[in-house]
């Protein structure tokens, strides 16, 4: 939800890839969020991993027009201006950019940086397809 509380002005789209999970999550995030245009749940037949689950979200988003792509672990919440200070951070520019991320409980300790990635619709080769 901290997505969505975001100060960011843009449109936001959120891809969830479920890696074939059995725990009924995606049943979850259909009664939550699934009436919502700007929530897409792509479920994968099988556990591909974090990074194969990763690349079919990114290639959905990029050939659906996203120009900036984020990459989150379903527990991560963000600050309210996280995604505004990444983007303006990036605007214009062809790159990666990356906040600092901490662990919940110890604000001062800096965990490791995810990244934010701008990347701009002639500079993505088209043509893929997904399983």
């Amino acid at each position: 939800d901290s997505i969505r509380e975001s100060d960011w002005k843009g449109d936001i789209q959120i891809y969830c890839v479920d890696n074939a999970s059995k725990d009924g999550s995606p049943d979850w995030l259909r009664k939550h969020y699934g009436g919502h245009e700007w929530f897409h749940l792509i479920q994968m037949g099988k556990n591909s991993g974090f990074s194969a689950a990763n690349n079919v979200g990114l290639h959905m988003a990029v050939d659906a027009g996203c120009n900036y792509l984020m990459i989150l672990n379903n527990d991560t919440c963000i600050e309210r201006d996280m995604i505004r200070k990444l983007v303006d951070r990036a605007e214009g520019k062809s790159c990666i950019v990356a906040p600092k991320i901490y662990y919940w409980d110890r604000k001062r300790m800096h965990l490791f940086k995810w990244l934010l990635y701008a990347l701009f619709r002639t500079n993505v080769p088209s043509g893929r397809g997904y399983e």
